[in-house]
């Protein structure tokens, strides 16, 4: 019954998601049953992906599907070469110990909400333009697993724009949340209470995670 679910998942990916670069080794493609799968440049054999999926029920599976289909749709209008040069710089930073696609997968399945996709969109497309480097995407990517998507689209409030001279902001839960996940920092100590403020990787989610302006 698993392995239907597989072979079921790995047949509608490749029926929504097409690309004539393959020859090139710059595909957006997967396939359950073992066949090497392509993200820009080249993602892990599939049987990386079959041994995750291997542990998880319909229910996750169809989650996995969602979001792997949801990025790759949402990387399908960035040109291919610009895929491949994120793909390069991914596989040249050594200390990871893993291949390009291998990092990106593993990314995209620890992510705990579909919604999370589209900042990891915005992030991918940030780093392509040149706004953020590979190691802020990363940085920024980690950062998503640590904080509830709700409590994200409060950060805004935090910056300095919505704070509007005040030295800052505490709204028990949604700051200790956001603190912890390191977005913000405390900005005053005092009889009134800590207040806190967007520190700078904060500002950088909001800029070009969540597209927010400060």
């Amino acid at each position: 019954m698993e392995e239907d679910s597989l072979e079921l998942l790995g047949n509608n990916l490749k029926a929504h998601i097409a690309d004539n670069d393959l020859a090139n080794k710059i595909s957006t493609g997967i396939d359950v049953l073992g066949v090497i799968v392509d993200l820009a440049t080249q993602l892990p054999v599939i049987d990386t992906f079959k041994k995750l999926s291997d542990s998880f029920n319909n229910y996750n599976a169809l989650r996995l599907h969602k979001k792997l289909t949801k990025f790759l749709f949402g990387i399908s209008d960035i040109p291919p070469l610009d895929r491949q040069r994120f793909m390069d710089e991914l596989d040249s930073l050594h200390e990871l110990k893993e291949k390009s696609g291998e990092v990106l997968i593993d990314i995209i399945v620890r992510t705990n909400h579909l919604g999370k996709i589209d900042l990891i969109l915005n992030l991918f497309k940030a780093q392509v333009a040149s706004e953020i480097d590979m190691r802020e995407f990363l940085r920024l990517s980690m950062v998503l697993e640590r904080v509830s998507i709700a409590d994200l689209y409060q950060l805004k409030n935090y910056s300095s724009r919505a704070l509007n001279g005040k030295p800052g902001l505490y709204e028990g839960g949604l700051t200790d949340a956001l603190y912890s996940a390191g977005l913000v920092d405390v900005s005053v100590i005092g009889a009134g209470g800590t207040q806190f403020s967007i520190n700078n990787l904060g500002s950088q989610m909001l800029l070009h995670g969540l597209n927010e302006n400060q």
